[in-house]
């Protein structure tokens, strides 16, 4: 069953929350660990796949979205190489 745009917009919209959340309340405690973020996005992306949402969208969406802290955790993570972001 494909899904609706709308449905696609709100599990997009819900999926970069929850990122932003977790690497945020991460960074906030000061806890700098690459892998755990890797963790957070390995869960995130599965999630897109799942529902065949743009990684590239939620991944700048997450960015736009977090303080600078975070946003370097979360570049970090992506550096890592352990995710592709062109899809």
């Amino acid at each position: 069953m494909a899904l609706r745009i709308y449905d696609q917009y709100d599990l997009k919209n819900g999926i970069a929350a929850t990122v932003i959340m977790a690497l945020a309340t991460y960074a906030a405690n000061g806890a700098a660990n690459t892998e755990h973020a890797c963790g957070i996005l390995d869960h995130a992306h599965a999630q897109a796949a799942l529902y065949g949402l743009s990684w590239a969208a939620i991944v700048q969406e997450c960015k736009e979205g977090l303080d600078a802290g975070a946003r370097g955790l979360l570049d970090d993570a992506l550096k890592s190489g352990a995710l592709e972001v062109s899809k």
